[in-house]
């Protein structure tokens, strides 16, 4: 016991210098690090040590934030805080997440028609931006920051085909029942595990609280009705456990646009609250339920069957007549 007492101290001090001591030689370093020996164990210990996202789990620390510019992998410009774990991870890889990219080029290939792209929880745009690059986009971020950070970011990289919106997205009966202002909750070090829920995610720090405007995606797309019901639609929603919530608020949007859905899926999260979400998703009228899979040699997009042993943090709502651009296995 008490040599297990020990080696959690030493962890802990090894945390809070991680969050004292975050000099850019150092970070660089372990950026480094990574692309010459990424599977290493070292390797994999020191980006799980400055990961602010491991830090505020380990010691009741404020991180020191160390600001850098970075050009992604898909050619995006970003002025990262690397106090941030969305951040971090962007710095670390190049990118944070290029499934919604890749996805809405190869839509576009297959259909030979433009795409709209909509993210509902967009954060500083580490995916609307290499996006808006080339595509129409509308970018929902309701934390302030974010949302000023996405607007910054907008700008530096000349896109000016996107819309951002500081909003959360959720259902008619939240909207209602909190007056038009959603109260969140933003655990230090991760803003993208900022939720509804007071009790996602939980850690060690204390989540700060956030007063945010919320309407519902039905409401929104009001404003489309001089779109074409032809029109296309690729949708991302990381809501951190609202996505049931979005979805409920998206019905009539989904009945006359038929857009592509891709929400974040935390089982381990959700908890019992997975069922309910499945439960409804189920019974979508003429939406398959899939898995979404990107090969990244063939540049192959395929769907795989739901299934009690889905393996991705991401859930594909389909609709039937759109099913034809994928490949099922």
């Amino acid at each position: 016991m008490m040599k297990n007492k020990f080696k959690e101290t030493g962890k802990a001090i090894l945390y809070f210098f991680a969050a004292k001591i975050r000099f850019k030689f150092i970070l660089f370093s372990v950026k480094g690090l990574f692309y010459l020996k990424p599977s290493s164990n070292i390797t994999r210990l020191l980006i799980n040590l400055f990961d602010p996202n491991s830090i505020r789990r380990k010691v009741r620390s404020k991180i020191k934030n160390t600001q850098v510019t970075l050009q992604t992998s898909e050619g995006a410009r970003f002025n990262l805080e690397l106090n941030d774990h969305v951040d971090w991870v962007t710095f670390i890889n190049n990118t944070f997440d290029n499934l919604y990219k890749n996805l809405l080029d190869y839509l576009i290939s297959k259909s030979g028609k433009n795409w709209n792209f909509i993210d509902v929880g967009a954060n500083f745009g580490s995916v609307a931006i290499p996006i808006a690059k080339t595509s129409s986009v509308i970018a929902f971020e309701p934390q302030l920051k974010l949302f000023n950070r996405l607007i910054t970011h907008a700008e530096i990289n000349g896109c000016r085909s996107i819309k951002i919106e500081n909003f959360a997205l959720s259902s008619e009966k939240v909207v209602q029942n909190c007056g038009g202002m959603l109260t969140l909750y933003k655990p230090g070090g991760n803003s993208g595990a900022t939720s509804f829920k007071s009790d996602w995610n939980p850690s060690l720090s204390a989540a700060e609280h956030l007063k945010v405007k919320v309407t519902t995606l039905d409401r929104y797309s009001q404003a489309f009705k001089h779109l074409s019901h032809a029109t296309l639609f690729l949708v991302k929603i990381d809501v951190e456990g609202g996505e049931l919530d979005v979805i409920q608020g998206a019905t009539k949007f989904m009945a006359e646009y038929r857009p592509i859905i891709i929400l974040e899926f935390r089982k381990d999260l959700l908890k019992e609250k997975s069922v309910e979400l499945l439960n409804y998703l189920s019974k979508i009228p003429n939406y398959y339920i899939s898995e979404i899979i990107y090969q990244k040699c063939s540049k192959e997009i395929i769907l795989k069957k739901f299934s009690q042993h889905f393996s991705s943090f991401e859930l594909a709502l389909i609709p039937k007549d759109k099913m034809l651009y994928f490949t099922s296995s």
